[in-house]
């Protein structure tokens, strides 16, 4: 393991091997390390899986290219470095807060807020 540094502690052949952890319900079992990260390598090609769906403690960082299926719930906030693309042909936008005070603020810390269309028109339905 490590990409050729250290000792295999462990090392799985066959194309159908598994760590399983048969413990009683409610007793999780723990990948953890007292001194570094902890890394999980595949080749490029294949997918890393997190299931059952539920909640990670800790940070979940990903690089390159990442795709997560299914709905992507974020309790804090959402801070993206990069543009937000929606390929969905019909992409929707949607604010849906309860409450007579609730509200959606689109702006702009440090400049002009555009809203284009390529179609030539941008329908506002109330004003």
């Amino acid at each position: 393991g490590g990409g050729g540094r250290g000792r295999h502690l462990l090392s799985m052949e066959s194309s159908t091997d598994d760590i399983k952890h048969t413990g009683s319900a409610g007793t999780p079992a723990q990948l953890y390390s007292t001194t570094s990260a902890i890394v999980i390598k595949t080749p490029a090609t294949k997918d890393i899986t997190l299931s059952p769906a539920g909640t990670t403690a800790a940070t979940f960082a990903a690089g390159g290219a990442t795709t997560l299926a299914g709905t992507l719930g974020v309790t804090g906030i959402t801070t993206l470095s990069e543009d937000l693309l929606m390929s969905k042909t019909a992409a929707l936008l949607t604010h849906s807060a309860d409450g007579a005070t609730s509200s959606l603020t689109i702006s702009s810390t440090n400049g002009n807020v555009a809203v284009s269309a390529a179609a030539g028109y941008v329908d506002v339905e109330s004003v």
